[in-house]
């Protein structure tokens, strides 16, 4: 018992030593392993280009350097954002002069016939929500924040619907002209109509006039907003209407037709016709209200922002879709067509 207490201590220093030896040895081959991956590492970075800013638009993925054709969809993109913010800020400020008061929410503008400022909430066009929020999270979709406000001053009401209604995104590298709401201007001596914000051209149609200047001229305003009309006495198909109807005096409307070749015409008996695809567009846009300029010519060359791409596709963003809440089945209607 006394000799194997006497060896212990022995046994012990050797295991300590063969221990402190086994670890040098290891701390010596993990310093060369860290070393070499971070050598490797700092050499991949090296070659890679600049790091990435994702931006997904339409499962493209825009970096902070973007080719030209990534930089044309983003150019794209961004106005799209625009116009949606524009759209939906327009029909707030047509609500607010009608009522002279900020909704609480903005349900109020999607309501049915005869309050139908928009048939839908415009989708924020990167995300494709249409979700309004009273608080800014960045998740997508609106930011809604309505405050007491007097509207007497034209000027401040507009910057006031810019604070108080905006995208729920971060935006830092987008740059937004300031608000103005949507107009509609038609020039009779081109047979076009121009969808406006302050000199800002959204986008121009072609359309067909009154024959011998039967198409009034003046200043007016969108009254009644109409889905299909007369759609309870004639099929859409013969409807000389066509599938939507913006009335702006009382025997006169901007309306689709049942004759697309009487577009760039001067024919009807006052009205304004469009083809049927381009009302309905121009129709998700434009809200209850809208000032309607009729004129022989125009300032047309004082416009900033030309239209871009003529095949966008907005059927994400606006809704085009019937709504038997906009129709009006019992009465008949016989405007100017």
């Amino acid at each position: 018992m006394g000799e194997k207490e006497r060896l212990r201590p022995a046994l012990g220093k050797k295991d300590i030593i063969l221990l402190a030896s086994i670890f040098y040895l290891l701390g010596i081959v993990t310093a060369i392993l860290v070393y070499m991956f971070f050598s490797l590492s700092t050499e991949a970075k090296a070659e890679q280009p600049d790091q990435y800013r994702e931006l997904y638009i339409e499962d493209i993925v825009i970096s902070s350097n973007p080719s030209e054709k990534e930089r044309e969809i983003l150019k794209e993109q961004e106005y799209q954002l625009w116009e949606a913010a524009t759209v939906l800020r327009s029909a707030l400020y047509q609500y607010v002069k009608q009522t002279n008061k900020f909704p609480g929410d903005l349900s109020v503008l999607v309501q049915p016939f005869p309050s139908n400022y928009l048939s839908a909430i415009p989708k924020e066009p990167l995300t494709f929500s249409d979700v309004v929020a009273d608080t800014y999270t960045g998740s997508g979709g609106w930011v809604y924040q309505p405050v007491a406000f007097d509207i007497e001053d034209e000027a401040m009401l507009k910057q006031m619907i810019e604070v108080i209604l905006y995208p729920n995104l971060e935006l830092d590298r987008v740059e937004f002209p300031d608000f103005e709401p949507l107009e509609i201007t038609v020039n009779k001596g081109n047979n076009e109509l121009w969808l406006m914000s302050g000199k800002t051209l959204l986008q121009k149609y072609p359309v067909g006039l009154g024959k011998n200047g039967k198409t009034p001229e003046g200043t007016f305003q969108i009254e009644i907003k109409m889905m299909n009309p007369n759609r309870a006495f004639t099929p859409v198909e013969n409807n000389p209407y066509g599938k939507r109807a913006l009335v702006f005096a009382s025997n006169f409307a901007i309306h689709g037709t049942n004759n697309p070749e009487s577009i760039g015409q001067n024919v009807s008996n006052g009205c304004i016709r469009m083809n049927n695809q381009e009302i309905a567009e121009l129709y998700a846009k434009v809200p209850l209200y809208t000032k309607v300029e009729i004129k022989e010519d125009g300032p047309w060359t004082e416009s900033v922002v030309e239209p871009l791409n003529e095949e966008r596709n907005f059927k994400k963003i606006y809704s085009e879709i019937d709504r038997p809440k906009e129709e009006t089945y019992k009465v008949f209607y016989n405007w100017s067509g």
